[in-house]
Order: structure tokens, then sequence, then C-alpha cells
């Protein structure tokens, strides 16, 4: 460790001078490396947990850099999605697209919902306000349905258990056709 300890103080030093994520990672990257080869060549335990203390010093560091960022990004976000819902006149309420009835409760519904205009183009100039009347419970079922779960497994799950709720199959296979539909997939 005597010989990699000056390496390591002085990345220390530098880790606390840096100022853009590109000099964070390689320093990160560099450390990784070094880490990885050190544990392969069966270093002393004290030399490979020398360079993981860079990794993760240049880990918390680049955390450091981005949070402005995202936070930035987040009041970005929510400036633009308040922004799209205060223009969004969707007209006068007509019976749900899918049963046909419930006219006084029906909400509208976005067909390419805001949150995923945003996060698919970063806020776009103008949000698309294409949308479909829908009773309470289709609209619930359309937002389990076409959930912007983290994995497509999540995604299935809730899928099913909306489904689930349908008794009728034939009910079932018509929404499904339905929504496919909707999103421009031939059934």
């Amino acid at each position: 460790m005597e010989d990699a300890r000056p390496k390591i103080d002085r990345a220390i030093e530098i880790l606390a001078e840096c100022k853009t994520i590109p000099e964070v990672k390689k320093i990160r990257d560099e450390y990784l490396a070094l880490q990885t080869a050190a544990e392969e060549s069966r270093k002393s335990i004290a030399v490979v947990n020398g360079f993981a203390e860079i990794v993760i010093r240049a880990e918390r560091r680049l955390g450091q850099l981005i949070k402005p960022l995202l936070d930035e990004e987040a009041k970005r976000k929510s400036e633009w999605m308040k922004a799209a819902r205060e223009s969004f006149a969707p007209g006068k309420p007509q019976s749900c697209a899918f049963c046909r009835r419930f006219r006084s409760i029906v909400h509208a519904h976005h067909i390419w919902p805001l949150v995923q205009q945003f996060d698919d183009h970063h806020g776009i100039d103008e949000p698309d306000h294409r949308s479909v009347w829908l009773c309470p419970n289709h609209h619930a079922l359309i937002h389990a349905f076409f959930n912007r779960a983290d994995d497509d497994a999540d995604r299935g799950h809730r899928s099913f258990e909306a489904l689930n709720d349908i008794d009728d199959e034939h009910e079932r296979t018509a929404f499904i056709r339905w929504c496919l539909n909707l999103v421009g997939v031939e059934s």
C-alpha cells in the first residue's frame, strides 16, 4: 500500500477540485480499472480498498455534480406539465369512447400522455392534446394497461390485474383491441 498511497491521496485532492462530470468519470474509470487489476493480481486488501475508496469518492462527487442538473430538469418538467395542462381544452364532454355511456362523469384522456411526451422528447414546444373521453372505470383501466413501469414484467403484471377486473371475455378482448388501436397497433 505504501507505493499506492501517494497516488490515492493525489486522486482525493484532484476529485475535490473537479468541476465537470467527464473529469470525475475519467478518475472513477481509471481507479475502477486499478481496483479490478489489484483484485485479479491478488494485491493486498489495503491496496484494493484504497482504489475502491477513490471509486466511491468519485461516484459521490458525480452525484454532487449531477444533482443540480436533475433538479433543473425536474423544475423544467414541472413547469412544462403545468403549462400543458393549462392549455388543454378538450371541448364538450362526450360519452365514454369505449362503453358509450356516462357522459356526465367522463374524463378527457390524452392519447399520448403528457409525462411521456416530455420524457420522450425532453419537453417538446407544443404538447399533443389529442384526447378521448373515458368513463372513470375505463380511464383507470387504460392507465393500468399502459402503465409506464420500470420493467416489462411489472407493466404486464399491472395490465393483467386491470384486465382481470373485466368479467366478460368479449368486453375484455374488445378493450384490448380498442387500446391497441388507440396507440396505432392493429389487432
